[in-house]
């Protein structure tokens, strides 16, 4: 996301109706890109005194989420041995201020792939779902410990791995919990989808 439109918006010079409308007036809908506006907009509005402390923070918590579920989407895919799903892998430096921060992206591809219905079921499910698992858990740690900031953190790990898993579609965007529904309607094999993460996990075969 570009810091000077940020920064706009931070100043009130425009508002975030007006990012959403300039990104979807270029034709571009990228999951990444509208939820880590939608994540970083709404903590700036809900912790206004803080604002600037907490970007380099929330945007490095919901990267982490973002590298995490992203990474499972293509480990499972590399498992199963459907590469053709495999999109790619970005590492990039992004600089928040004068702040580094290592940024991390795998993708699939759901479509205009060979993929199998009860395929296109593992992959959406093990990304969102142990996606999830692993913000809650680092939540879980950070309110453990009384981290400062500990609640926009919370809401950066957690916004993402959350409407994942929600089964929506929106023009250009259908959510892993939506391609997990829809691929489970045609296969009907949901044992499938838990002897894969079986065979990831614990070493077995299926």
């Amino acid at each position: 996301m570009n810091l000077r439109i940020l920064q706009m918006y931070l100043n009130k010079k425009i508002s975030f109706l007006q990012i959403v409308r300039s990104i979807l007036g270029h034709g571009v809908l990228c999951k990444s890109k509208i939820l880590f506006i939608f994540a970083l907009l709404s903590l700036f509005d809900i912790f206004k005194e803080t604002k600037l402390v907490l970007l380099p923070i929330c945007t490095f918590s919901f990267l982490l989420s973002l590298a995490v579920e992203e990474s499972l989407h293509v480990l499972t895919a590399v498992h199963l041995g459907r590469f053709s799903a495999i999109q790619g892998i970005i590492l990039r430096v992004i600089y928040i201020k004068t702040i580094p921060l290592l940024c991390y992206s795998a993708s699939v591809r759901f479509t205009k792939s060979d993929l199998k219905e009860k395929d296109l079921a593992s992959i959406a499910f093990n990304g969102a779902f142990f996606s999830f698992l692993f913000s809650l858990t680092v939540v879980i740690i950070i309110y453990f410990l009384k981290i400062r900031y500990r609640k926009p953190i919370a809401i950066s790990l957690l916004i993402l791995p959350i409407l994942s898993l929600f089964p929506s579609k929106i023009v250009g965007y259908e959510s892993d919990g939506y391609i997990f529904v829809k691929a489970l309607k045609h296969t009907s094999n949901i044992r499938y989808v838990f002897d894969t993460i079986k065979s990831m996990f614990i070493n077995t075969n299926y």
